[in-house]
């Protein structure tokens, strides 16, 4: 009953959202004229950095899976991927993953906290990583000018800072830890990280490609539509963006994402107009793949005996 309600008010703040957009966007019409320079290569270019983005996560699923001895082949780790983000635009919060964890329970025999736990760890190393590339990379285009950005040099330390000390308390104070279920659940998921270092490694590498492939679909959609922007900054605004998981409340982060992918693209000189008109774009794209690609799996683990109805039982 709980879930249900969290549900309605998520529903409810994602039509909020989409109101103030449209407001927003009465007059803004050259803004939507720039949806006019799109080709259909620039779809197709589009598509495939889409495919690629799920890739690297159904990849970082696939070892996170080895650190328990289950090996998931190609259908099952891009599968679940595609699904879960589908699910995502339904079932808002933890709708993605806990489609992830029940499959893996039903057909693996894989516990749900386990999954949850681990994938708790993976979040904090994931920010750990996102704190420390962002910092890198505004030293190397700001290196003259690093003040006049402080606010976003402050955010990406401070994820830096809080994560790290995380990490530090769970090899100083593990009973303090255990004390809050969230932590709790990062130190189990991070002593099986522990244990294999080498796979420990793999997922640093995949979080990188991962944050590369995300700064690269970001990085296009504004070079399609004509809209100068480097590479680099599209990068730091993605990262930036992947914090956005923290507040979101909407269905797959609808207009959270997307909120701030427009206020730091301002930092870069980027009209908010056109920095939401690309932010759609590469949405728009992923939403697309992500329903059609969701279906066509899901029914494909419907033979298997998986239903999307078990997810919203276990959701409700």
């Amino acid at each position: 009953m709980i879930n249900r309600h969290k549900r309605y008010i998520s529903y409810l703040l994602l039509v909020l959202i989409v109101c103030v957009f449209v407001f927003y966007m009465r007059d803004k019409r050259e803004s939507l004229e720039l949806l006019r320079k799109l080709r259909f290569t620039d779809i197709l270019i589009l598509v495939a950095c889409s495919l690629f983005f799920k890739s690297v996560m159904g990849l970082v699923y696939r070892v996170l899976m080895i650190l328990f001895d289950i090996k998931l082949i190609f259908k099952e780790w891009f599968g679940l991927v595609s699904i879960s983000m589908m699910v995502n635009y339904f079932l808002p919060f933890k709708g993605g993953l806990a489609t992830v964890a029940v499959y893996l329970k039903k057909i693996h025999g894989f516990r749900y906290t386990s999954f949850l736990s681990s994938v708790t760890g993976l979040h904090i190393i994931g920010f750990l990583i996102n704190g420390i590339a962002g910092m890198l990379l505004m030293l190397v285009i700001f290196a003259g000018s690093l003040f006049q950005h402080a606010a976003m040099f402050m955010l990406f330390l401070s994820v830096t800072v809080v994560t790290a000390i995380i990490f530090i308390s769970m090899y100083y104070f593990p009973n303090v830890a255990l004390k809050w279920n969230f932590l709790k659940n990062f130190l189990e998921g991070f002593e099986n990280f522990h244990k294999k270092p080498r796979l420990l490694i793999r997922l640093i590498i995949l979080q990188l490609l991962l944050n590369f492939a995300a700064g690269m679909r970001l990085w296009i959609a504004y070079k399609v539509l004509g809209i100068s922007m480097g590479i680099i900054p599209a990068m730091i605004v993605m990262l930036i963006a992947s914090f956005s998981q923290l507040i979101s409340i909407t269905p797959a982060g609808l207009g959270i994402k997307e909120f701030f992918i427009t206020a730091s693209s301002a930092a870069f000189g980027i009209d908010p107009a056109s920095s939401v008109m690309a932010a759609l774009l590469d949405r728009s794209i992923d939403m697309i793949n992500s329903f059609i690609l969701g279906f066509i799996f899901t029914y494909i683990f419907t033979k298997k005996g998986f239903h999307l109805k078990e997810v919203v039982a276990e959701e409700a």
